[in-house]
């Protein structure tokens, strides 16, 4: 083959590629929506610490909503790789310390303690109910 037909072919086959790229491009799209979604669920819930007169408690000690809200944040931030979700994020996050290994509370007014996992969970739930997802 010369040269000249060489690069004719060359940059034929480069041609028909583009379109299977520009497929798998598109295929891929709705990922990117399920993650930007994903992060989207976290925030509000991080977010919802300290709301309506509940009490984020880490490790036997109450957490300002600033404190709790920058701790979670910061928690799933060097910790990312391991979430894949919401529920992820509850789980291996906002459930309990790294540190002590208790689990975290929530104490809201007029309502028992209880544990953060299940309160983000009941939230989350609420959450996707009132997004329609």
């Amino acid at each position: 083959m010369k040269p000249e037909n060489a690069k004719q072919s060359a940059l034929s086959a480069s041609f028909n590629f583009m379109p299977v790229c520009f497929v798998l491009i598109l295929a891929l799209g709705p990922v990117d929506s399920l993650a930007a979604s994903a992060e989207e669920e976290i925030r509000y819930l991080i977010g919802s610490v300290g709301r309506d007169g509940c009490a984020f408690i880490r490790n036997d000690r109450r957490w300002s909503r600033r404190s709790a809200r920058d701790h979670l944040m910061s928690k799933w931030q060097l910790n990312e790789h391991l979430v894949e979700d919401a529920k992820d994020f509850i789980e291996k996050i906002a459930s309990q310390s790294a540190t002590s290994g208790q689990p975290y509370l929530i104490r809201c007014r007029d309502q028992q303690e209880q544990a953060a996992r299940d309160w983000f969970s009941q939230l989350l739930s609420k959450y996707r109910a009132g997004n329609g997802s």
